[in-house]
């Protein structure tokens, strides 16, 4: 049937949207998105910076763990001057035994953090030099 002039105006006011319109709705959504994005990152950084400073406090450090299970595990745990032994699961934290510091062997920790590229390119050399289908170590060419 034919639509009176009315109807049409109310037609481009309730359902169809115009571009100016819809690029406001889009700007929106983006802004709102920059918004919880933005707010993920500070809230990151500020649980991130308590427990660096939590965990550089110097009283407790955890020196090693080894795992026996997926939730079970051990771990040696430097408490003062005191080292521990526990056995730690799902439930609960069980004190083994209390180690002298003189028996343990104790490695530096590494922690200098290797940049992506020398990553990338030692896993790129590896990759080529144990690939069984190349042909470059072929000792009959």
């Amino acid at each position: 049937m034919f639509a009176l002039p009315a109807q049409v105006a109310l037609s481009g006011i309730n359902g169809i949207k115009s571009t100016g319109e819809s690029l406001l709705e889009l700007l929106g959504v983006i802004l709102i998105f920059a918004i919880v994005l933005a707010a993920c990152y500070f809230t990151t950084k500020f649980v991130a910076g308590k427990q660096l400073k939590q965990k550089n406090s110097g009283n407790i450090e955890m020196i090693e763990t080894y795992t026996l299970s997926q939730n079970r595990y051990l771990a040696l745990v430097r408490v003062g001057k005191t080292y521990m032994v526990l056995s730690v699961a799902k439930d609960n934290i069980t004190l083994l035994s209390t180690i002298p510091a003189e028996q343990l062997v104790i490695q530096e920790k590494n922690l200098e953090t290797p940049s992506f590229s020398k990553v990338f390119s030692s896993f790129v050399k590896t990759g080529k030099a144990n690939d069984p289908e190349s042909k470059d170590d072929d000792p009959s060419k």
